[in-house]
């Protein structure tokens, strides 16, 4: 790829983590915009984070920081958006 497929990919990456990070903050569609995000947050944990572990001190709270946000966007997947949800279930 070069670096203007790549720029654009970029693009595409940081809108979709702000518009899926936005739907599920008001509770809108969680149920569909939890996995995304979920899938964002494992690529990066398994292609950035996990191989450079024990490179830095940082590396293991990188990676618990990760699984923790995947818990996190599990966990409002199944107990759903709340009462004050801008969105149907």
């Amino acid at each position: 790829m070069d670096f203007q497929q790549l720029l654009f990919l970029g693009w595409i990456l940081l809108l979709s983590e702000i518009g899926f990070g936005a739907a599920v903050f008001l509770g809108y569609k969680v149920r569909y915009t939890v996995w995304p995000l979920v899938v964002i947050l494992a690529v990066a944990t398994l292609t950035v984070h996990l191989p450079n572990i024990f490179a830095s001190p940082m590396g293991i709270i990188n990676v618990t920081f990760h699984l923790l946000g995947i818990g996190a966007l599990v966990s409002v997947y199944l107990t759903g958006a709340g009462a004050l949800a801008l969105g149907e279930e």
